[in-house]
């Protein structure tokens, strides 16, 4: 099972508070499945049968487009 590990400082509300928004939105579109994530300092690890290079790319799009920190 693929996992994609995102560096987020997650002592930073508005920025934790983006990525697990993100998440919820890929999700609830159904783009990709996403079965586990786990908030460690300072990374995301999400896992799930998905491309993870696929994941990474669209990410990197929605953070580009809301990222103000």
């Amino acid at each position: 099972m693929p996992t994609l590990i995102i560096t987020v400082d997650l002592e930073c509300c508005r920025c934790s508070n983006k990525i697990q928004k993100i998440l919820c939105c890929i999700q609830d579109r159904g783009e990709f499945v996403i079965e586990k994530v786990v908030y460690e300092k300072d990374k995301v690890m999400v896992s799930g049968p998905f491309d993870a290079s696929k994941l990474s790319a669209v990410l990197w799009c929605m953070l580009a487009i809301i990222w103000t920190c």
